[in-house]
């Protein structure tokens, strides 16, 4: 009870912020997301006062971007209405199912790769089920980690299998006999280079 009091006054705190973006221009020309900002004022239950956090951090990632990236967005989503269509569920549900408020901003900047043309809807979607199949701390260490080893036994590593940004490997020496190590996959470089193409354009100055 008192995590949820905790929660709900973070919520009502955040309305100050989900006002701005409902007056900026470029939310309101976004499929979807702003339609469903405009309508907060209706949603008047815990779980979709939730749903709103969620939504509003990965839109205040977009809304950080230049001039220029925030028309390209508009652009190819009003440009492509079937794949912005299907891009907008993809998301959506994926941020509907995100069980940390830092989850929405990971989804946000793998979304902008997207919109560069960094990867493609088909990626988008299994980028955003590996984010939600994962503890964020995990995913989180990985996105932070620098010069990680070919072969690593780091536990973070041997959490995130199951996502398919890691695998398991065997140790192939003598000495490795036996022993069981984790690398990053082709999808995972592929991960954390949209990732990281996604943050150079997102600026909270």
């Amino acid at each position: 009870m008192k995590d949820r009091l905790l929660l709900e006054a973070f919520l009502e705190n955040g309305e100050v912020c989900v006002d701005a973006l409902i007056s900026n221009d470029f939310v309101k020309d976004i499929p979807v997301f702003g339609t469903i900002i405009k309508a907060y004022k209706a949603f008047d239950n815990f779980k979709d006062k939730l749903f709103l956090a969620k939504i509003s951090r990965f839109i205040e990632e977009l809304a950080s971007v230049q001039p220029e990236v925030q028309e390209a967005i508009v652009e190819k989503m009003r440009n492509h209405p079937d794949e912005a269509k299907k891009v907008g569920e993809v998301v959506l549900f994926a941020i509907d199912k995100a069980s940390d408020l830092e989850k929405p901003e990971i989804i946000a900047k793998i979304f902008l790769a997207y919109i560069s043309n960094q990867i493609n809807c088909s990626e988008l979607r299994r980028m955003t089920e590996a984010v939600n199949l994962v503890f964020v701390d995990d995913l989180k260490t990985l996105i932070n980690e620098r010069g990680i080893a070919s072969k690593s036994q780091h536990i973070y590593l041997k959490c995130l299998v199951s996502t398919g940004l890691t695998e398991v490997v065997a140790g192939k020496t003598v000495n490795e006999g036996g022993e069981l190590y984790f690398e990053i996959t082709e999808f995972g470089r592929k991960f954390l280079k949209a990732y990281q193409y996604g943050s150079t354009l997102v600026s909270h100055c």
